[in-house]
């Protein structure tokens, strides 16, 4: 099992890839000044003073924290379809990725070379997810692996395992390969792609006698994953 789940990656080094200054308005929607009066105010100044009231900074103050936000803010955290409650958001931002991680499961720290984080069920621990990141070459992108058919193929022999499909989409501006194999006892969809000088490979795992059970949940785990926050 152990070589079946950590396979593969290593194989594709040797393919290809051989590998807000914040632009803050001066005014809202209506043209009101957002903060003008508390920063041009002077305590000499009643007629200025008494323009700028309570309700005008209150109302800049939160107009301001909504501009500014936060890198987070800007992505949708709603979860894959069918899973409300089943899982639940993680970001990286040491790797640089995020994805829904499964409820309720077990999570492993970083294990060179093999994952740098693990998600395993309590109740069958066949079943995981990993996410591993490997540098690569500044500027190479998720093309530069190879043809999807051809990635494909070569990932499934090296884990000695039928390909039961391979499909690319494109998320954010990141082409993403998502490649599906079966070798009779365990059932893997696998996610590649390169961003930010990083190799991201995503891999879930399961007994095949329970993917049909489990398919949308790893499905939408896996289809969830964006090397970004």
């Amino acid at each position: 099992m152990a070589a079946f789940i950590g396979s593969g990656i290593g194989s594709l080094r040797s393919t290809s890839l051989i590998h807000r200054t914040l632009t803050c308005p001066t005014t809202t929607t209506d043209s009101t000044p957002i903060l003008c009066c508390s920063l041009n105010s002077s305590s000499s100044n009643d007629d200025t003073q008494s323009a700028c009231s309570r309700r005008d900074i209150l109302v800049g103050a939160l107009s301001l924290s909504v501009l500014v936000g936060s890198p987070q803010s800007s992505r949708a955290v709603t979860p894959p379809p069918g899973l409300g409650g089943k899982v639940e958001m993680y970001k990286s931002t040491l790797k640089g990725f995020s994805i829904f991680r499964p409820s309720g499961w077990n999570e492993f720290d970083s294990t060179p070379d093999q994952y740098d984080v693990k998600w395993q069920d309590i109740i069958v621990p066949a079943e995981q997810i990993t996410v591993l990141t490997t540098p690569v070459s500044k500027g190479k992108v998720t093309k530069d692996l190879g043809e999807l058919e051809k990635v494909a193929n070569t990932l499934a022999a090296k884990r000695s395992s039928n390909l039961v499909g391979s499909t690319e989409k494109e998320t954010e501006g990141t082409v993403i390969y998502t490649i599906e194999l079966d070798n009779g006892k365990l059932h893997q969809l696998v996610a590649l792609c390169v961003a930010k000088s990083k190799l991201y490979s995503v891999t879930a795992t399961c007994p095949s006698s329970r993917w049909s059970k489990r398919e949308e949940l790893l499905r939408g785990v896996v289809n969830s994953f964006v090397p970004k926050l």
